[in-house]
């Protein structure tokens, strides 16, 4: 969580969902330099991740706005493969 500050385009949006045990920290002044917003929610159901991964495989949810130059949603792939059952019963 702490890495993906610097993922955060100008103007970006940073959606952290879950709840972490440790602290979550970040530069200030890179923060606010990107005049970027923050939201945190532990309020997320399995439904709603699978939600977002299908918008992410169907292209409509901004992945590559949101990126430095040379990332895109291939860097998310595997992770996407991964999470693919996710809140499906086996």
């Amino acid at each position: 969580m702490n890495r993906g500050f610097g993922f955060i385009a100008h103007g970006g949006k940073y959606t952290l969902i879950s709840i972490v045990p440790g602290t979550v920290a970040f530069s200030d002044p890179e923060f606010h330099k990107r005049e970027a917003t923050l939201l945190a929610s532990r309020n997320a159901t399995a439904q709603d991740f699978e939600t977002v991964l299908e918008a992410m495989r169907a292209g409509t949810f901004p992945t590559r706005r949101s990126t430095p130059t040379g990332c895109s949603l291939r860097m998310f792939q595997p992770r996407l493969r991964a999470c693919s059952n996710l809140g499906r019963s086996s």
